[in-house]
């Protein structure tokens, strides 16, 4: 089963984002509590054709069934698929034949309350646009025998419906996917503006300890200038006192060489 990727969704809001913006450049945008019927863009469904269609050669090279064009790649397009057949008829959608996915013995009553093969054929409009499909549905009553509107008149017209249906439920899914990845992001950059957060005020701190030792270096530079000032003033007393004794002792040295003559 292939999955949606997050790059295709996250391209999905770029475009969606950007025409946003774009719409709101032009003044398309209509202020809060206020609804401007004329330039919000409204749904339009897909026409849905009923006709004869390829199908695979091995089995039937044309077979009757319904077409019509969705938005949506061929990932998000099947996982809807996938999920409403899972959910509501407990039936895995498994691949057939290349663009062509198979519910089997499906009791899905959307469509039909009794049991049918359902062959969805899913392929891009071009392979410069891989955005939209042409999708058509086969439904086989068993042995091949796919149904036509000349017997099976509700089934197909509940089989229309579905495809309309299928178009808008993709749209959602698509959308929620979106936002899911931007609400992904914007977790991450808030995660990222706390981390950051974090960080400043721990170089603030960093800052506030190294200005408070450098306060601390300033006041111990000023008290050893001072003490060095007073050590030199010390030093010259205690020189100007040496000099002074020295010379009272060489007095007293001279007076007792005189009586000891």
């Amino acid at each position: 089963m292939k999955k949606i990727t997050s790059t295709a969704l996250l391209l999905l809001f770029v475009w969606a984002n950007s025409t946003a913006l774009k719409a709101q450049e032009n003044g398309n945008i209509p202020k809060a509590g206020q609804f401007m019927s004329e330039e919000m863009p409204t749904y339009m469904a897909p026409k849905v054709e009923q006709g004869t269609y390829p199908f695979v050669k091995k089995v039937a090279a044309n077979a009757p069934g319904l077409t019509t064009v969705l938005d949506g790649s061929t990932e998000s397009i099947l996982t809807v698929i996938e999920n409403k057949f899972k959910e509501a008829a407990d039936v895995k959608v498994k691949s057939f034949k290349k663009d062509i996915y198979l519910a089997e013995a499906a009791k899905f009553q959307e469509i039909s309350n009794g049991n049918m093969d359902y062959y969805f054929k899913i392929s891009p409009v071009s392979k410069e646009n891989q955005d939209q499909c042409q999708v058509t549905l086969f439904i086989s009553a068993g042995n091949n025998n796919f149904i036509t509107k000349d017997k099976y008149g509700e089934e197909m017209d509940a089989a229309s419906q579905f495809l309309v249906n299928l178009d808008r439920n993709t749209r959602i899914f698509n959308l929620n996917a979106a936002i899911a990845v931007q609400q992904k992001l914007v977790e991450e950059a808030k995660a990222k503006k706390q981390e950051l957060e974090k960080a400043k005020e721990d170089l603030d701190q960093e800052k506030a300890d190294i200005e408070k030792q450098q306060e601390e270096l300033a006041n111990k530079l000023e008290e050893n200038a001072a003490n060095m000032e007073k050590n030199a003033e010390e030093q010259a007393q205690a020189t100007e006192k040496v000099t002074k004794v020295t010379g009272g002792l060489t007095d007293l040295q001279k007076k007792l060489q005189v009586l000891q003559q």
